[in-house]
């Protein structure tokens, strides 16, 4: 398949931005993973030594941490194509028939996505005037993380389309083997 030097220039920036994505979102999930770990055992510390009961803030905290660690997660599946997938009739089809299949289902995904990021900003507006009685944060911060997830799963999507459009098979995603239970 013959490239241009436009096309080789489009597959390097959605390479680029995918490693920012997936830094941030790797860096999100440790982070978040990190924080509710230490605040949770220091809340079961807090708790065998204090008989008033442990840290009432840490409950809170998990309910802002966990949906980010989520979403980031799920962000790191879709760019490494460890996402739930049902291949094995589209295996059976003809190459090129399978690219654009593989390209269909991911611009589907992209209007989805970016419906579902759309709906979850409304909601934010929403929600943020409903604020966390121990932390003062407001409720939309939780909902940023499925903005996060649905804007990232969306971009990533469209890259992915992008790249087969150019590079063909080669450019889909292929989970490693213990993602996929294969």
């Amino acid at each position: 398949m013959m490239t241009t030097p436009f096309k080789q220039s489009l597959v390097g920036a959605t390479q680029r931005i995918d490693r920012l994505i997936a830094g941030f979102s790797a860096f999100v999930v440790l982070a978040s993973t990190l924080v509710l770990l230490v605040c949770l055992a220091i809340n079961v510390f807090v708790r065998y030594f204090n008989d008033a009961g442990g840290l009432s803030w840490v409950g809170e905290l998990s309910a802002f941490l966990f949906p980010w660690m989520i979403a980031g997660g799920i962000v790191l599946g879709v760019q490494r194509g460890a996402h739930i997938a049902v291949d094995v009739l589209t295996a059976l089809l003809p190459e090129r028939i399978r690219l654009l299949w593989a390209i269909a289902i991911n611009l589907l995904v992209v209007a989805t996505y970016s419906w579902l990021f759309h709906a979850v900003v409304g909601m934010m507006d929403i929600v943020a005037i409903e604020i966390s009685p121990m932390l003062n944060l407001s409720v939309s911060w939780a909902y940023a993380a499925l903005a996060y997830a649905a804007l990232g799963t969306a971009a990533c999507s469209l890259f992915i389309a992008l790249r087969v459009m150019v590079q063909g098979a080669a450019a889909l995603p292929q989970p490693e083997p213990e993602e996929s239970g294969l």
